[in-house]
């Protein structure tokens, strides 16, 4: 827009040149008898101002023509003043032409952004505008108003595009700004403007029209001028109230939809202003501070605390203080205890809107409820390390079982072989530790065996006992565990491991809702009783209890009233699973304020046989004498103490280390009796996949399984069928498992 009316200035200037001054076309040059005239000096002048607007700015030379041709103007009207060619009377420059010129000249050598710029900007187009409305009303007055005498019609709508241009140069300056703006007052301003400037002019021109043609007398003819400039204004000013009641009911429709949209965001949505103020929120976010307080109120209150160390969070690292006015971080997680006492994790989030328009610096505070996510993520984690704990667990009893095996048969050796009081005192304390260290294998195995593979009854009480010998140093010194127990055997179970486990979690949870009581004691009571054929086990403690919800979701894996330091929150779900799976139940009440009992219902039923019972007799020796046994263990200690015990039970002995030795010993013969392999052999052969190559080339042969691992479960899958015997055994366990094996 600045390059066109720039352009469209020295085309007037050069057409009274050429047509007017030129070939001397007088209605081009005066446009009426005696008006003045644009004289050269004016129209070279016009040419000048032009051509320093028609240059872009970012020209490399705009700024040297612009002050080169400014200069060349101020010097033209300063010859014409110093000439004295400057006059309103006859063809001359006047000096309303020679005050515009010289303004325009100064404006085009200043900055648009220095002061006064806008100023004597627009007061240039101001003067040529009230000349042109001059002329348009009264001809004759306009040439009698000194300021004005002279001034030519061509000179005025030139001057008048060059001051518009000189604006347009520089649209986001000033009063040009606000009128080229977006905004609503910006738009209405367009709108108005051009009919606030015409009207008036055109209610004036038609009261002067009808005073001259002798419609109504001088005086009535203004006052109908200021009736119609009265009516002009007032249909302005409502035709702009018109307009901002539009803008206002178009933006509370847009707010009214940004509502309904922030409401429909399932996570809480906080807007603030530059200056932290809350500006809107979602209901979401007022479902979150409650119906008892404001977003606002909820945001300064709330008791925020560290999610891992549940430590009130100081002020200065408080959701808002840390995100939206510090403006440190864009993101964290926060603990917050809710009404039931369990713990949320929430997570705030905070994005700045882009710095344009009307909410420029405002910021959007985002809360979403990610204790579920967290939750099974650390419940994950706990599962993952509770399966490789159980993978080390059952890989160091292996380890153990071997170590415990050799010292088992090398006491029992030795008791076979000595009468010396003292030395059977001793070996026999050995053998007693050495049973100790067998039973911790057999639950350390157990920790890390597969479920499925079923293992024999063994005594509840028995299991019970154990479980609370492992679980008593487990606990704070400030919370009393109280037993109480049946003194004679109530009978045996299955999955006495699972039991066990059961047990721990049940309490576990008992210790982790004594944590979250305000108390500095605590007392969990475990009761055992057997009624019918049914083991009921109840755990009870007296914390804080539960809510009904709580209580209604307690054994849903996903929920998990139990925080997550406490480990992988699967205690109740996995105990309720196991009591599912064993054809029981688990019942848990609790009342707030008044504790949490579980009562688990599990079925019995007679105890298994295992290698120990199936003879309490030694069996002869003699019975086994001449018998030839192959066999194959990978620990040389164990080996090495094994082939002892049996040749002292009358057997004749191969050992070998591998399976290809095994198979070798096979091949060349003669034929064995036995063979007596461990499971776990190192390679890729293990003692089944042995057994079964074994028959291949002996067909028959009987089959003993030695094992340190959780094979004593025997698995359904086994190719080969044979007596299983556990290490670490002792060498009466031995023989009873060998003559088994013999006879079947």
């Amino acid at each position: 827009m600045s390059r066109i009316a720039a352009g469209m200035a020295p085309a007037i200037a050069l057409v009274t040149l050429l047509l007017g001054w030129g070939i001397r076309i007088d209605r081009v040059l005066r446009q009426a008898p005696d008006l003045p005239v644009m004289v050269p000096s004016t129209a070279g002048a016009v040419v000048l101002l032009a051509l320093s607007l028609v240059l872009p700015a970012d020209h490399p030379r705009a700024g040297l023509v612009r002050r080169l041709c400014a200069a060349a103007v101020l010097a033209i009207c300063g010859w014409a003043v110093a000439s004295g060619a400057v006059t309103a009377a006859g063809d001359r420059m006047s000096p309303a032409t020679a005050l515009l010129l010289t303004l325009a000249a100064l404006v085009s050598l200043m900055p648009p952004g220095r002061p006064g710029w806008v100023g004597l900007s627009t007061a240039g187009p101001v003067l040529a505008l009230f000349a042109l409305e001059s002329w348009l009303l009264d001809l004759t007055a306009t040439q009698s108003v000194g300021v004005l005498t002279g001034l030519s019609l061509p000179t005025a709508i030139s001057l008048a595009l060059i001051f518009a241009a000189t604006l347009l140069r520089a649209p986001d300056r000033g009063w040009v700004a606000l009128a080229t703006a977006e905004g609503t007052g910006s738009r209405t301003a367009r709108t108005v403007l051009p009919l606030a400037i015409l009207l008036p002019v055109l209610g004036a021109w038609l009261t002067i029209m009808a005073t001259r043609q002798g419609l109504f007398p001088t005086t009535l003819g203004l006052t109908a001028g200021a009736a119609l400039l009265g009516l002009v204004s007032a249909a302005l000013v409502l035709r702009l109230a018109r307009a901002q009641n539009r803008e206002e009911r178009a933006a509370l429709e847009q707010g009214r939809r940004v509502a309904q949209l922030l409401d429909a965001i399932p996570m809480a949505v906080v807007v603030f202003d530059a200056k932290a103020e809350i500006t809107a929120s979602n209901r979401a976010a007022c479902d979150l501070a409650g119906a008892e307080r404001s977003v606002a109120a909820w945001l300064r209150e709330a008791r925020f605390l560290d999610p891992e160390t549940r430590k009130p969070l100081a002020a200065a690292q408080r959701p808002v203080e840390a995100l939206v006015v510090a403006r440190r971080e864009t993101g964290r997680l926060v603990g917050l205890f809710d009404d039931t006492a369990r713990m949320r994790v929430l997570r705030f989030h905070c994005e700045t809107l882009r710095p344009a328009g009307p909410d420029a610096g405002s910021l959007v505070l985002t809360v979403t409820d990610q204790t579920d996510s967290v939750t099974l993520q650390d419940r994950l984690s706990g599962v993952q390390r509770r399966e490789a704990l159980g993978q080390l667990a059952g890989g160091v009893a292996h380890e153990l079982s071997n170590v415990l095996g050799v010292v088992r048969l090398a006491t029992d050796t030795g008791l076979m072989q000595t009468e010396a009081a003292p030395m059977r005192q001793a070996l026999e304390t050995a053998r007693d530790a050495c049973a100790r260290g067998s039973d911790l294998t057999r639950r350390m195995m157990a920790f890390g065996s597969d479920p499925s593979h079923e293992a024999p009854p063994d005594d509840a009480l028995a299991l019970i006992g154990g479980a609370l010998r492992l679980i008593r140093p487990s606990l704070p010194a400030e919370y009393r565990l109280d037993a109480s127990l049946p003194e004679e055997s109530i009978g045996a179970i299955r999955r006495g491991i699972d039991l066990q486990t059961a047990l721990l979690n049940l309490v576990l949870n008992a210790r982790s809702a004594l944590s979250q009581a305000a108390r500095a004691e605590g007392r969990i009571a475990v009761l055992v009783r057997r009624e019918g054929d049914t083991l009921v086990l109840t755990v009870r403690d007296d914390g804080p209890g539960m809510s009904a919800e709580a209580l209604e979701q307690a054994q849903d894996p996903v929920f998990g009233s139990r925080q997550m330091q406490d480990g992988s929150g699967l205690g109740l779900s996995l105990t309720a699973a196991f009591a599912r799976e064993m054809g029981g139940s688990l019942r848990l009440s609790s009342r707030l304020g008044h504790g949490t009992e579980a009562v688990l219902r599990l079925p019995m039923g007679p105890a298994a046989p295992t290698p120990e019972d199936c003879d309490t007799t030694p069996a002869p020796a003699d019975g086994l004498s001449d018998r030839r046994a192959l066999v194959v263990e990978d620990d040389p200690q164990f080996r090495a103490m094994l082939v002892e015990a049996l040749r002292l039970m009358g057997l004749e002995v191969t050992p070998v280390g591998q399976p290809d030795a095994a198979l070798d010993a096979l091949d060349r013969g003669p034929r064995f009796d036995l063979l007596i392999t461990d499971i776990r052999l190192g390679g890729p052969v293990d003692g089944h996949r042995l057994a079964a190559l074994a028959l291949d080339r002996q067909p028959g042969l009987p089959v003993l399984y030695l094992s340190g691992y959780a094979e004593t479960q025997v698995p359904p899958e086994r190719i080969v069928p044979g007596v299983m015997l556990r290490k670490p055994s002792s060498i009466d366990a031995l023989r009873r498992a060998v003559s088994v094996t013999l006879r079947a």
